[in-house]
């Protein structure tokens, strides 16, 4: 298993353990949560788990990118705080 792999898996298990210790706190407030807001917390995490995975796709896509691309890569200087905006420039 990539490095990448053992993070995403890892980051699964920090979202189930978050999602049974909200649930745990539910039920000992007496709030047992109901099917559907168990449902809702559920597809909260897979929507999550989801776009986590896309944003690690498009990070090494970027960093393939950069890897591959050819010629020096230009560093725009930011300007002091007090120096006006210049788009001319």
């Amino acid at each position: 298993m990539s490095s990448d792999d053992d993070r995403a898996t890892r980051d699964r298990f920090v979202w189930l353990t978050l999602l049974n210790i909200a649930i745990d706190d539910w039920s000992e407030r007496g709030k047992d949560p109901t099917n559907s807001q168990r449902l809702s917390a559920l597809e909260a995490i897979s929507h999550i788990d989801s776009l986590a995975s896309s944003l690690l796709d498009l990070r090494l896509m970027v960093e393939q990118e950069l890897r591959e691309a050819d010629g020096p890569r230009t560093v725009i200087p930011l300007p002091d705080d007090d120096t006006p905006y210049d788009p001319r420039d």
